[in-house]
């Protein structure tokens, strides 16, 4: 579990950096909020995803019932790799 966390770290860095582009749903916030709030203070949890909807080549993309649907469609990871145009990154990538 923890060389995922330290993955995801990288991969945030990388996106920060502007190394490369990132999207994520705006449902993320809500992941990252909760579990930030898990482990830390209110007051931590909510600089955190400040710092998460401000970063740099990150997109933020709105939900609606067809995305919701094309995500269960996608479900699994390797699904993703029907996607044109849309490359997994993975650790050691």
């Amino acid at each position: 579990m923890k060389w995922k966390l330290e993955w995801a770290r990288e991969l945030l860095e990388r996106v920060q950096k502007e190394e490369m582009p990132a999207c994520t749903s705006f449902l993320t916030f809500d992941e990252v909020f909760y579990k930030v709030n898990k482990v830390k203070s209110s007051g931590d949890a909510i600089k955190n995803i400040e710092a998460f909807l401000t970063m740099p080549n990150m997109r933020f993309i709105d939900i609606n019932d067809g995305v919701i649907w094309k995500a269960l469609e996608l479900s699994g990871d390797t699904d993703f790799d029907i996607v044109q145009d849309l490359k997994r990154k993975w650790r050691g990538e």
